[in-house]
């Protein structure tokens, strides 16, 4: 598989961080799907428990894929799982083919 599409475009995927982040994440989808037409999108969500966020991924799941983030223990960690979650956004990147990441 190339990097690009059938039209010879890159292929490019667009990578929302997410954690308890309720109507910031709305704005910050509805921005990026604003602003990027139709790039897949993916939200890869480090295990938010609030309902406000739940409802937000809910509510986009027929335009964006959303991914669990790592399980790992976020205690103690300015970042929580952040940086294994970047790591993940690459390997399903790679895997797909994908050439450009769009990190936000």
């Amino acid at each position: 598989m190339t990097g690009c599409d059938s039209s010879g475009s890159p292929r490019i995927l667009i990578v929302i961080f997410s954690y308890n982040m309720g109507k910031t994440l709305d704005k910050c989808l509805s921005s990026t799907i604003k602003m990027c037409g139709e790039l897949p999108i993916i939200v890869i969500d480090d295990q938010s428990d609030d309902l406000v966020t739940r409802s937000v991924l809910k509510s986009y799941e027929r335009r964006i894929e959303r991914i669990s983030g790592e399980n790992g223990e976020k205690a103690g960690r300015r970042h929580g799982n952040l940086y294994g979650n970047i790591n993940l956004a690459c390997a399903y990147a790679i895997e797909r083919g994908y050439e450009y990441l769009m990190m936000i």
